[in-house]
């Protein structure tokens, strides 16, 4: 590898460990500027680094999701103002609706999105797509594919492991679209039902891996955002107590998965 490829890779991994210490303690006493910010820091290192380009860093921000984030922050603002949520079967075209029909100031329900969360999943798209970049990931899958066996016990543990580690490391999108075309190809060589599987257990333990760490799945960093934010009321969920209830249940739940998958 070249002196250059290697100054990127520690340069790439440095700013992916900014965002991930801050998205995991957002006060860390050494730089307490938030998830927000440190998800930010994150990508605009990435681009500072020449890990990315400035079009690929707007490349890898996802705006169908940052969009359907905000829509449902604001339809969940007009449904609370019109104490729609019991009556779910009719409330979101209603809601959607009342945002045109309503002629009374949106800015009540436009308060009730969380631009902070939005600000971090821009940042972290970014950062993911430049750590992706540094080759760290495949290099993980690689050095693990040999004992990933998926006609072995052992091989599906592994598997499964790579799967949660990655999925909560990069989040799950890019563990899918890194793995499945490596999973599918190693598993058809044993055959064609193995390479259902394969489809099978990526699918399973990629879905199931965002309950882990609040970092492995967008609802929970929502969750933990919304119920900080409730007047008078308010919870900070820390990573470390997400953990204790995620590690246990999403390892349960995942074993029973592929259990059932193996049967």
């Amino acid at each position: 590898m070249a002196m250059a490829a290697y100054v990127k890779l520690i340069l790439g991994s440095v700013a992916f460990s900014i965002f991930w210490v801050l998205a995991v303690f957002p006060t860390v006493p050494l730089l307490p500027i938030g998830r927000a910010a440190g998800s930010l820091l994150g990508g605009i290192l990435m681009v500072i680094f020449q890990i990315l380009t400035v079009d690929q860093a707007y490349q890898a921000i996802d705006l169908s999701i940052l969009v359907l984030l905000f829509g449902t922050m604001v339809v969940s603002g007009y449904l609370e103002r019109a104490d729609a949520f019991k009556y779910l079967g009719t409330a979101i075209t209603a809601a959607l609706a009342l945002m045109i029909l309503d002629f009374k100031d949106a800015v009540p329900c436009l308060e009730k999105v969380s631009y902070s969360l939005l600000i971090f999943f821009c940042g972290m798209f970014v950062t993911v797509q430049g750590f992706n970049k540094t080759g760290i990931p495949s290099a993980l899958w690689e050095l693990m594919e040999p004992y990933a066996k998926i006609d072995e016990i052992s091989g599906i543990v592994v598997l499964a492991l790579v799967i949660l580690v990655l999925s909560n490391l990069v989040s799950n999108v890019p563990t899918v679209l890194l793995l499945g075309a490596r999973m599918a190809a190693s598993a058809a060589l044993i055959s064609t039902a193995y390479e259902k599987k394969a489809w099978l257990i990526l699918a399973w333990v990629s879905t199931v891996a965002g309950n882990l760490s609040l970092l492995g799945s967008a609802a929970s960093l929502i969750v933990c955002e919304q119920a900080s934010r409730v007047p008078n009321l308010g919870y900070t969920l820390t990573f470390w107590n997400h953990l204790k209830f995620g590690v246990p249940s999403t390892l349960l739940v995942t074993g029973i998965g592929l259990l059932l998958l193996k049967s």
